[in-house]
């Protein structure tokens, strides 16, 4: 007699496959992985992984106004 149960069929688990990072944060001192579908920082085609990140990689300083 053939299988009615709906789980029995199906998609596969998304979760029992390890997600692969697209590339490493272009911070040379932070280097996290970058996946895909996360939010990111997309700065001139290279990939960063918080806006500290591309803050520092864009050679910003934060200073006191005076």
């Amino acid at each position: 007699m053939p299988a009615f149960d709906r789980f029995e069929f199906g998609l596969s688990d998304s979760q029992a496959v390890e997600p692969q990072p697209l590339c490493d944060c272009a911070y040379d001192r932070c280097r996290n992985a970058i996946y895909r579908g996360e939010p990111n920082w997309n700065y001139y085609g290279e990939w960063l992984c918080s806006a500290l990140c591309l803050a520092k990689h864009a050679g910003a300083e934060k200073r006191y106004a005076e």
